[in-house]
């Protein structure tokens, strides 16, 4: 533990529990995702899951598959465990032998909460011999986390950087993972329009490009078009998360970042909005292109200058932005001046989150 403080915490909600298995589980080579099923068993409680469990299963049966994890009140609450229970698991995507490891898994796990003397306890915290019934209860809900967690699980990330060397030792750091349910209602694009910063476990989306007023807000899934090629994002959604990406970079089949071309402005038709009877804007000539190349030189200046002279913070980011909406809305995507507006963003962000500054000399 980083600290006292979060030790006292991890102590009362999980680790009094799960810390005398632990060693055994690390030598038995349990994967990440079994440990974190491990850990949510224990913070939600037997007795917690064998009272909701069954109205869970009963939602399940009932409710239409769109409405599973919002509450009696219609509400998509991230802090109640229905949330996570429900997430998708894609049970009939996946190979017999996959279930199998699964529930081979999810056994050994259950015999694990029953080793530790302290998983099945009654509301004095005294130890039972749990039946048949419970065992069973208890290895399901098991197996349908190490199901949906694995794909509904998300970074959690921290900006390290040694303050004597910034420039060559500044890094995002993966330091942890976990379920934000909420997170796992967006669908993936492999030209995402939000980036993902923690502020300590706590998750912020923010938008990385113009996305206009009735369109989808996307995020990623760990694919992106200027790094990976078509063929190998494709393969991979399929494999880890069983659907074929649709996304625009994949359906216009958008290149990787070192052949990526230069700012190009799209025909000024392509973003005037004119209405279907209106003859006056039929009429006009749309072969003139320079109000707008003017327009574009002068941004890419205004961008590339804010590096050199600006100072203050807000004014940086506003141009950043600016920056980026402008390459959007009237520029060919996708082209290297986006990209980088863009990473220079998603960094700025980023960096004013979670961050470890240390001196290593």
């Amino acid at each position: 533990f980083c600290s006292e403080k979060c030790r006292e915490e991890g102590m009362k909600k999980f680790h009094s529990v799960e810390c005398v298995m632990l060693p055994t589980l690390i030598d038995i080579g349990i994967d990440k995702n079994a440990l974190q099923t491990y850990r949510l068993v224990i913070r939600e409680t037997f007795r917690k899951l064998k009272s909701y469990v069954p109205i869970l299963r009963k939602e399940e049966d009932e409710k239409p598959r769109h409405m599973h994890g919002f509450n009696q009140e219609g509400i998509y609450d991230t802090g109640d465990y229905r949330a996570i229970y429900h997430l998708e698991s894609n049970i009939p995507s996946r190979t017999v032998l996959d279930l199998f490891h699964k529930s081979t898994k999810a056994l050994l796990i259950t015999n694990m909460l029953y080793q530790t003397k302290k998983f099945f306890v009654n509301e004095s915290g005294k130890e039972f011999m749990p039946s048949h019934e419970d065992l069973i209860l208890t290895g399901s809900v098991v197996l349908n986390h190490l199901l949906n967690l694995p794909q509904n699980t998300f970074a959690i990330t921290e900006f390290q950087a040694n303050l004597l060397d910034y420039k060559n030792e500044a890094k995002q750091q993966n330091i942890a993972g976990g379920c934000y349910s909420a997170l796992s209602l967006f669908n993936h694009s492999c030209a995402a329009s939000t980036t993902r910063a923690n502020y300590g476990d706590i998750l912020v989306l923010y938008a990385k490009r113009f996305i206009p007023a009735g369109t989808e807000v996307s995020t990623s899934y760990g694919y992106s078009y200027h790094v990976d090629k078509k063929e190998e994002r494709q393969e991979s959604l399929l494999k880890d998360y069983k659907f074929i990406c649709a996304c625009k970079a994949c359906t216009e089949d958008w290149p990787l970042l070192d052949v990526l071309p230069d700012a190009n402005l799209r025909p000024v038709e392509t973003f005037i909005k004119y209405p279907d009877d209106c003859k006056a804007f039929k009429n006009l000539d749309y072969s003139n292109n320079d109000i707008m190349e003017g327009k574009l030189e002068e941004m890419l200046a205004k961008y590339h200058g804010v590096f050199k002279n600006e100072k203050d913070v807000e004014i940086f980011e506003a141009t950043i932005k600016e920056t980026v909406e402008f390459l959007e809305r009237f520029c060919v995507m996708p082209c290297k001046e986006y990209f980088y507006a863009q990473s220079t963003l998603i960094h700025f962000l980023e960096n004013r989150a979670s961050s470890y500054f240390y001196i290593n000399r």
